[in-house]
Formats: C-alpha cells, structure tokens, sequence
C-alpha cells in the first residue's frame, strides 16, 4: 500500500527480493500484521508463514494476530506462542450512548436511547458493536426497538434479509412468504460451519449444503475480498455474530432443548463453547430453568460433560 501498489504480487520479481531482504536483516525493527487468522486456518498458510507464526523464522520480529475465537488461535496461546492476548469487550455505556448520538439525528437518537435506558437486555447486548449498528439502522428506518433478547437478533436478522432481499429480488412481492425458509436454510449452514469453527467457507462446501441461490441473494453470506483476480470464490457471515445468531435459531426451531440436548451442544462445540457467548445467550432465553442451570454448568465444568451425557444417553 505504501508502494500504491494493489498488492504484493504485482511487484517486480527484483523488488520482492530486495523487500524480502530488507526484512531478514531488519527483524527487530519490524512489526508484522496479520489479520484475520479465523478466516484462514495455519494448514492453509504457506509453510514459511507457517513456520514465522510458531516462531522458527525471522526470530525477532514483533507480530500481531488479530482473530476472532478460533481453534488455531488457542492452540498458539496453548503452545505460548503468543506472549501477550488483548480481548476487545466492546462498547461501555458512555461508548453506546456516542454512537447512537453520532448516527441518528438527535431527534431520533433522544428516543432511542430511552428504549435504551428502558431495556437492560438491550443496553446489555449494544455492547456489541455489530449489534448497536444493526439496532440503529432498524430504529431509523421502522422506528421500533427489540424487547428481548429473542427480538433482538429476529428482529435484525429479518431486517438484514428483507433489506437485502429488497435490492436482490425484483419480484419482491414473492419473497415475503418464503423469507423465513430461506433464512432457516442459511441458519442450518451457519450451526453446522460453527460445529466446525469454521468462518469462512468456500464455495464448494456452500453447495454441498445446498444453499440456494435466494438464501445467498438474502445478504447473510457475504463474498470475501480478495486481492487475486483467480482465487477461488469463499463466503463468510457479514459477522459472527450474525453466524452464531443464525445457527442459535437452526436450534430452536429445530430441536428440543433437553438437558441431554444441551450437554451434547456443548460438547459438539468443543473447547471454544465458551466463546459463542451470542449463541448461548440466545439460546439459553428461550430455556426454562432447568436446562438454563444445565447450560450453565456444562459450560462451566467441561471435563464433567461426557460423564453427564453417558448418564442422561
């Protein structure tokens, strides 16, 4: 980029070198980024790159990842790989309050706001940025707000559909009727791709879920963005959040929560079932409670989860 290059590979072969040069022999003065480690995996990484992430090349060079949850990331703090983690919590309060005022007109920002304050699983689930963007854009354009935390993710994951939908389909006055078993269709393919920690998919494994071409069309998948013209096409979810929404609702209405069912959600998950709070927390509002304490203490003692599970089975 500070070559107003587009990428790399357009470099002339000399150039490559002398960069490549440059870095070996400047490892200390070098910070190397690299972002996104969830929409990649480390078997598909070169086996340089490979090698510089676990530490065996250009020793000496200061490196960032930057991840969403993901089995490669906790194998690189299990193996102390990564010396120092940073997890970003998401909005405060004063943080919600900012960018509602700083993307709605102070009419409507006023008014949102109160729901707001109003409404403490809102507040709660605004702390997530994707979340407070997606609540500002339903207020300004329907003028209504969640009540639950059900409502929430319902209410944007309909409304990223039918907005999309809108600009998508020209015979939109069909869609409506067949807009949730669309969504269901794309929220089958979210839960299986997380049981398999998977944020990007290529197009492949799309079709051989057989997702449509109208589930694609609603906007929940979104295309990647890739440097090279000839890469092969891949998908991702416009967020994980929306993913793990998705796949939340595949669950409910799909299946009976029973506290065999729970416990077995938990161990299907594996390691990283902490690590979709969305999905539990959208999950464990539509339990009663007696499976809610389940949830919790299955995510909370995992090494008890197979015994529990022989005995409910």
């Amino acid at each position: 980029q500070l070559l107003g290059l587009p990428s790399y590979d357009v470099l002339r072969a000399e150039d490559q070198e002398a960069i490549c040069l440059y870095v070996r022999r400047n490892t200390r003065r070098i910070c190397l980024i690299l972002d996104g480690l969830d929409e990649t995996s480390l078997r598909d990484c070169s086996e340089y790159m490979s090698k510089v992430i676990h530490g065996e090349r250009l020793k000496g060079i200061r490196l960032i990842l930057t991840s969403r949850p993901c089995a490669d990331l906790f194998t690189l703090c299990e193996q102390r790989h990564i010396r120092r983690q940073m997890e970003l919590v998401g909005f405060r309060r004063k943080d919600v309050r900012n960018y509602v005022q700083k993307v709605l007109k102070p009419e409507k920002a006023v008014s949102l706001l109160q729901e707001v304050d109003r409404n403490e699983h809102l507040a709660s689930m605004m702390a997530t940025p994707f979340i407070a963007k997606e609540t500002c854009r339903l207020y300004f354009r329907k003028h209504t707000v969640p009540k639950s935390v059900s409502d929430i993710f319902g209410m944007i994951i309909l409304h990223v559909a039918e907005t999309r939908a809108r600009k998508t389909f020209k015979n939109w006055s069909c869609i409506p009727k067949w807009l949730k078993r669309l969504i269901l269709e794309v929220a089958r393919f979210a839960f299986d791709m997380l049981v398999k920690r998977q944020m990007v998919f290529s197009e492949a494994e799309v079709q051989r879920h057989e997702v449509s071409d109208e589930a694609i069309g609603l906007g929940l998948l979104v295309a990647c963005d890739s440097s090279t013209p000839d890469a092969e096409l891949q998908w991702r979810f416009s967020h994980l959040t929306m993913q793990e929404s998705l796949a939340a609702l595949y669950q409910i209405r799909h299946q009976e929560m029973t506290e065999g069912r729970i416990i077995r959600l938990v161990e299907c998950l594996g390691p990283l079932s902490a690590h979709f709070r969305t999905f539990w927390i959208l999950l464990a509002a539509q339990l009663d409670a007696r499976c809610g304490e389940t949830l919790a203490n299955a995510l909370l003692t995992r090494d008890k989860i197979r015994e529990w599970s022989k005995a409910d089975e």
